[in-house]
C-alpha cells in the first residue's frame, strides 16, 4: 500500500518489534443495495397523494348527498304545506258550496251556527264570513229565521213551516223578523251583545 494513503505503526511484542499499516484516507466501503434501499422510490411519494385526492373527492361527494338530502326535506315540507292549504281551501270551498245551497229553515239555521261559532274564535265578523265564503248580505236577509229558532222557537207556531211551493226563503224571513216582537227583540239584541248571537243588521224594516 502507498505510503501516501496509509500511516506505519511499531509494535512489540516479547522484544520483537514489528510494523503494521493502517490507511486513513480511503473511504469505508458500503454497499450500494443498501443505499437504494433507504431511498425512497417515487411510488411512495405518489401513493399518499392518490390517497389524500380519492379522500377528498368522497367528502366532496358525501358534502353534495348531503345538500341534496337537506334540499329534498325542504321540497317534501312545502309540498306538504301546500298539500294541507289546498285540502283546507277546498274543504272551505265543499263548505260554502252547500252552504249557498240553503234551501229550507233548517239549513239556514245549521249556516247560521257554523259561522256564529266561527266568529266566537276569531272575533271577526268579516273574518268569519271570508272563512265559510259565504257573503255577509246573504246570511243577514236569512237572519231572521235563524233568530226566531234559536230565542223564540215557540213563535214558530205563529209564522207555520217554509213551504217552497209556496214561497221564497226571503219571503219566509220576512215573515220571521215580523214575528219578533219587542220582548224577543230585547232579548236578541242582549244576545248580541255576549257574542252569543252574530251581531248582524236586519235587511228588513216595520
Amino acid at each position: 500500500m502507498n505510503d501516501r494513503n496509509s500511516r506505519r505503526k511499531t509494535l512489540k511484542k516479547d522484544d520483537e518489534a514489528f510494523e503494521i499499516s493502517i490507511p486513513f484516507d480511503e473511504s469505508p466501503h458500503l454497499d450500494p443495495q443498501l443505499f437504494y434501499s433507504l431511498s425512497p422510490t417515487r411510488g411512495n411519494f405518489e401513493e399518499p397523494r392518490e390517497a389524500a385526492s380519492l379522500m377528498n373527492s368522497v367528502r366532496a361527494q358525501l358534502h353534495m348527498a348531503l345538500e341534496r338530502n337537506s334540499w329534498l326535506q325542504k321540497r317534501i315540507e312545502d309540498l306538504e304545506e301546500e298539500r294541507d292549504f289546498l285540502r283546507c281551501q277546498l274543504d272551505k270551498f265543499i263548505s260554502s258550496a252547500r252552504m249557498d245551497a240553503v234551501k229550507d229553515a233548517d239549513g239556514v239555521l245549521c249556516r247560521y251556527k257554523k259561522i256564529l261559532g266561527t266568529f266566537q274564535k276569531l272575533k271577526s265578523m268579516s273574518r268569519a264570513f271570508e272563512h265559510h265564503r259565504v257573503d255577509r248580505n246573504t246570511v243577514a236577509l236569512t237572519t231572521p229565521i235563524a233568530e226566531l229558532l234559536i230565542v223564540a222557537p215557540e213563535k214558530l207556531a205563529e209564522v207555520g213551516e217554509f213551504d217552497p211551493s209556496k214561497e221564497r226563503l226571503l219571503e219566509y224571513s220576512r215573515r220571521c223578523f215580523l214575528a219578533l216582537d219587542d220582548e224577543t227583540l230585547k232579548k236578541v239584541q242582549a244576545l248580541k251583545k255576549s257574542k252569543l248571537l252574530l251581531p248582524i243588521t236586519y235587511r228588513f224594516k216595520r
